[in-house]
Order: C-alpha cells, then sequence, then structure tokens
C-alpha cells in the first residue's frame, strides 16, 4: 500500500470511528412517536450472490420490512420470513428485458 492510500484508509477509518456512534447516538434521540415508524427495504438483485433465503433471514434480523424488484416465483420466501415485496417484477424477464427491450414489447 502506498502512502496516499495508507493515509485514505486512516482518515476514513477515523471518520467512521467517530461519525457513525454519533449517527447511532442520534437515532436514539429521535421522539418515541417517529422510532419504528419507518420502512426499509432492500432491493435482492444488489445482493445476486446471497440465496434468497439467507437475505430474507438477515434483512428480518435488521428490521428491514421489504425486498423489492422480487420475481412472482420468489414472494413466497419473502413472504415466509414475514416480509413483503413493496415493488415488484410483473414477470420473470426481469429489469433488462421486458418493458425496457422492445422485442418484448411488439405483442
Amino acid at each position: 500500500m502506498n502512502r496516499k492510500q495508507a493515509l485514505k484508509t486512516i482518515a476514513a477509518t477515523t471518520l467512521s470511528s467517530v461519525a457513525l456512534p454519533q449517527f447511532a447516538k442520534s437515532m436514539n434521540a429521535l421522539p418515541a412517536d417517529l422510532k419504528g415508524n419507518i420502512s426499509h427495504s432492500v432491493c435482492q438483485w444488489c445482493y445476486n450472490d446471497i440465496p434468497l433465503e439467507k437475505l430474507c433471514e438477515a434483512a428480518k434480523g435488521m428490521g428491514i420490512k421489504s425486498i423489492d424488484l422480487l420475481n412472482p416465483s420468489q414472494w413466497a420466501t419473502a413472504a415466509k420470513y414475514g416480509l413483503t415485496c413493496a415493488m415488484a417484477y410483473a414477470s420473470d424477464l426481469g429489469l433488462s428485458r421486458g418493458f425496457n427491450d422492445l422485442v418484448y414489447m411488439k405483442n
């Protein structure tokens, strides 16, 4: 590692050791009526290397409420863990085909 990269690493480590605990502390300072009222979600395709079962289990453990952009065949897996799929694919074509590809829009 060169000197410039070492300095960047030290700076990032220092910043995270100061900023993250402060952020966590500020989250605890939220008024009681706001706690638990924010619904977080993740998109499954961002974690393609993680099997959907494991992603659902981890998401549920973190308090995430939804795994988005699932195919219809995957909805039952999310539901098994009490998760929703707030924004889903209508078919198994995915994002790069279907509405984004005129070949599939001709009929």
